[in-house]
């Protein structure tokens, strides 16, 4: 019995370091960055697995991570800018692989649209 529960034991020291939120098994942590020179406000993030709130995110600032169940490379963001409502709005996630578990930032800017008519937020992924 003392051999199994050693061998027990062992196995659970050398596995928690491995397993931190980073890593954590099926844990995927997203954050959002403002590259923008503007600050935004009520700043939500919607994939299908759930819907965080951000909150507000000042230039060039970066929020706390967040848990998902699954994320992908992309997702339907909106953010007020200037007492603007704009948005990221994705077709569909059909096709897309979700995230392997791990932290991810969405990197957001604002952009004119391509008519030259009001603006929208760009979504880059980066995996730090």
């Amino acid at each position: 019995m003392k051999p199994l529960l050693l061998r027990a034991g062992l196995l659970l020291a050398l596995g928690l370091p491995a397993c931190t939120k980073e890593t954590a098994p099926g844990g995927v942590f997203l954050r959002v960055r403002n590259a923008s020179p503007s600050p935004f406000t009520a700043l939500v993030v919607r994939l299908p697995a759930g819907t965080t709130s951000y909150g507000a995110l000042g230039p060039g600032q970066s929020s706390e991570y967040h848990p998902f169940a699954q994320a992908y490379r992309y997702a339907a963001v909106e953010a007020t800018v200037a007492n603007e409502d704009l948005r990221h709005q994705p077709y569909d996630y059909v096709g897309e692989q979700p995230l392997a578990p791990g932290r991810y930032t969405y990197v957001l800017d604002v952009e004119a649209n391509a008519s030259g008519q009001g603006r929208h937020l760009s979504l880059r992924l980066e995996n730090p």
